[in-house]
């Protein structure tokens, strides 16, 4: 990826996956100056640090603490920030981007509508990235595992649900497009000042739901449902 000219650069962004590029395209949009490293360059990275004042750790969670907790001992003074949306550290400030990346980089306004969760008692998004003016909040340092389970369920699993409906339309000879209509209104339903959640479950629809899972019954994604029947009995229909 080409990188702003480094004028003054205070960013230093660290990781090559789909994060630290979709950072680094945003960056280039703003004609924000930064430099990126990734562990299969040759450049030693110390040099860098010492050198900029914001350490962007767009690296996995599990590295995380490993990771920084060693260059905080050499550079105390720098400004540490990473993007997880569980990790909570006292090493490092958290600003977590609400969005999926995938390997298509976005537009410059896509990027700047991404909402960014911070965390509540310390460095606000404004001070982290001045020059950037997307929406943030806040929230609890010990909120952020549940945070992250919900954005994870919400969005990695209904992905999976969606893909294999997916695949399962093409054995059908069933085109991709249709879904998108049916896809379309669910997310408006749910993003409605009354969501309501719909379907044979809640009607009481026992023949139908009966149906489902003898069709399921070979299926992997029969405990899934059962599960989801449940959580609907419990939560939807008290």
């Amino acid at each position: 990826m080409r990188q702003v000219p480094n004028k003054k650069s205070s960013y230093l962004i660290i990781g090559g996956g789909r994060l630290a590029t979709h950072l680094g395209c945003y960056f280039n949009y703003c004609s924000i100056p930064f430099t990126q490293w990734k562990r299969s360059d040759d450049t030693d990275l110390l040099p860098l640090i010492a050198d900029r004042q914001k350490i962007l750790c767009a690296i996995s969670d599990d590295s995380l603490i490993e990771f920084i907790e060693p260059l905080k001992i050499f550079f105390p003074s720098k400004n540490y920030i990473h993007f997880s949306g569980f990790v909570h550290t006292d090493l490092a400030d958290g600003a977590h981007p609400l969005m999926t990346f995938g390997p298509q980089m976005l537009t410059l306004d896509e990027y700047k509508n991404i909402p960014f969760i911070t965390e509540k008692e310390k460095i606000s998004f404004s001070e982290l990235f001045p020059e950037l003016n997307n929406p943030a909040f806040s929230i609890p340092v010990n909120e952020k595992p549940l945070y992250h389970a919900w954005c994870s369920m919400a969005g990695n699993f209904t992905s999976m649900i969606w893909i294999a409906l997916r695949k399962q339309f093409e054995i059908w000879n069933l085109p991709v497009y249709v879904i998108k209509p049916y896809l379309s209104q669910i997310i408006n339903n749910a993003l409605s000042n009354t969501p309501q959640v719909t379907g044979p479950i809640i009607r009481g629809d026992s023949e139908t739901i009966k149906g489902h899972k003898k069709a399921l019954e070979n299926s992997i994604y029969l405990e899934l449902y059962q599960a989801f029947e449940k959580v609907i009995q419990k939560e939807h229909m008290v």
